[in-house]
């Protein structure tokens, strides 16, 4: 958290979160900026699941931890990819919900350059026709 105060101390306008699966980990982030008087935009960054494969590298890599109903859909439908990018995008579904009803400075939607489960997103939540 340090560095990154730096980084805003030394003229950084926003913050673009890493991808988290459970909203309690960007409200505690956002809280613990706010401690420190980091007082730019903090974006959260949402990963739509769409393999199992690329999810087991993004969460070695990050750390970021997986809700466990989450987890055991995806596990139980590793095999059928179908399914996977199904909960995937259920799940990024709900969490932009629930971090739109307490007004994000904005969002940002990892999509590892495939347009379709952004367009589904939002299509879902009525912010694009």
């Amino acid at each position: 958290m340090m560095n990154l105060k730096r980084k805003v101390d030394a003229g950084a306008d926003f913050i673009i979160t890493q991808l988290f699966f459970n909203n309690d980990a960007f409200y505690s982030f956002r809280d613990r900026a706010s401690a420190l008087k980091i007082q730019v935009p903090i974006i959260p960054g949402i990963f739509p699941i769409l393999n199992y494969n690329q999810l087991t590298r993004i969460v070695s890599l990050s750390g970021a931890q997986i809700p466990y109903k989450l987890e055991e859909k995806i596990e139980k439908n590793k095999d059928n990819p179908e399914e996977v990018e199904k909960y995937g995008i259920e799940h990024a579904i709900i969490q932009v919900e629930s971090l739109l009803k307490n007004e994000p400075a904005g969002l940002h939607l990892y999509c590892m350059n495939k347009s379709h489960p952004v367009k589904k997103i939002l299509r879902e939540l009525s912010l694009f026709r």
